[in-house]
């Protein structure tokens, strides 16, 4: 599901002439209509917990019946059509158990670094051109000749290479694990000052980030100056989790039932943790192997100086925040004499303005005191800190447009 609509990314080798093609009816409803029948019977936390699970969903000939999709257990009409709009009816049945698919994939170039089959539950991986270690999560398990505890080791010998003053954490299609094997980790990234700076930390979050990724995002964000990019998580911030199976005795239906709450802080409401710079892969992205959001970091991070790439002038938009706390910040720079910078943030007043390219600082009395701005101006926006009462508040600000 992307974007662009409902795509068929992979199919069984009988059906290649219909990969890349976007599916427009199933069973006897348009597909839009069909994908708002499935959606009710998804267990969720969030709108981007069902873009995750509806996919799978709508190939499985169970529900498609019992939601009255299809007239038959067995059989379903799915109405596909190509770029050129040519339409092409398929009769499906459904795949016995046990039966071998043999799987073709619409992509036909190689897989981006997040989507690379390592068989591994973490890796690491030096971006040395870039200046980032990046760091993917499939699950968040120990392996069976490495702990996460001694993964944390590897990756702070990394960061100490003083070639290396960036990170990454991948949580994309990461559903969970273990979220009491993350500690280490978590001290490891708080330990390498360079990461400390804001701009320098990203995790990339997708829909399927979920329950023990969720978790980690969570002390990375209270922790630390992270910056999230990619699509909103679908995990829930405070949320039901540690499922257990139960079977009825009677039915030989499965229950899974969640068996504790989990709770980041007594007033995050929040259904998922916004990401400040949202980017979604397109099925163009997938089949070309783009991965837009790691690019998106591994460009944007990038000081500007000087007169290149984008200019201070102009109106930005963006947060301020503490952790679960963020305002809605909206500020101006203009240039009303020659060397000279002026600011204007709405709603509130503004002093002592200081711009010196990439740094620049300013300060904003507010109710409880002065808080001060340090911010340094990347590719992707205006990204800095604020202090007061020793309080550290970020700030990310994006160009309007």
């Amino acid at each position: 599901l992307y974007p662009e609509g409902l795509f068929v990314q992979r199919a069984d080798r009988r059906y290649r002439d219909v990969l890349g093609s976007r599916v427009v009816r199933i069973g006897n409803r348009p597909v839009d209509e069909a994908m708002a029948l499935v959606s009710e019977v998804i267990h969720h936390d969030n709108e981007h917990t069902v873009k995750d699970h509806l996919p799978a969903r709508l190939v499985m000939p169970e529900v498609l019946h019992a939601l009255g999709l299809t007239g038959e257990r067995d059989v379903a009409r799915f109405e596909v059509a190509n770029e050129l709009g040519e339409r092409t009816t398929l009769e499906l049945t459904r795949v016995e158990r046990g039966h071998a698919v043999d799987w073709v994939d619409v992509r036909t170039s190689e897989l981006p670094l997040y989507l690379e089959p390592r068989h591994r539950n973490f890796w690491l991986e030096r971006l040395e051109a870039d200046g980032f270690v990046y760091v993917k999560f499939d699950v968040i398990e120990n392996e069976d000749d490495e702990t996460l505890a001694d993964f944390a080791r590897r990756f702070a010998s990394t960061m100490a290479d003083p070639d290396i003053g960036q990170a990454v954490i991948d949580l994309r299609g990461c559903h969970g694990g273990d979220h009491s094997l993350t500690r280490p980790l978590l001290h490891a990234l708080i330990r390498a000052e360079r990461l400390m700076e804001i701009g320098n930390l990203y995790v990339l979050t997708d829909r399927a980030t979920f329950s023990a990724a969720t978790l980690f995002a969570l002390d990375l964000e209270r922790h630390t100056p992270v910056l999230f990019a990619g699509e909103p998580m679908g995990g829930k911030p405070n949320s039901y989790g540690d499922s257990r199976k139960i079977l009825l005795p009677e039915t030989g239906l499965t229950l899974r039932v969640s068996t504790l709450y989990w709770q980041a802080h007594p007033k995050d409401d929040r259904m998922t943790l916004p990401v400040h710079f949202p980017v979604t892969p397109t099925f163009q992205d997938y089949r070309a192997g783009r991965d837009p959001v790691l690019a998106f970091v591994l460009e944007g991070a990038r000081l500007v100086t000087g007169d290149e790439g984008a200019q201070l002038a102009g109106v930005w938009e963006g947060t301020m925040g503490l952790a679960e706390w963020s305002y809605p910040l909206k500020a101006t720079f203009s240039q009303p004499s020659e060397g000279g910078w002026a600011i204007a943030v709405e709603g509130f007043e503004t002093q002592n303005l200081s711009v010196e390219r990439p740094s620049l600082s300013f300060e904003m009395p507010i109710d409880i005191g002065v808080l001060r701005f340090d911010v340094k101006l990347r590719q992707v926006g205006l990204i800095g800190r604020g202090t007061i009462d020793g309080r550290e508040i970020s700030l990310v600000l994006r160009r309007q447009g």
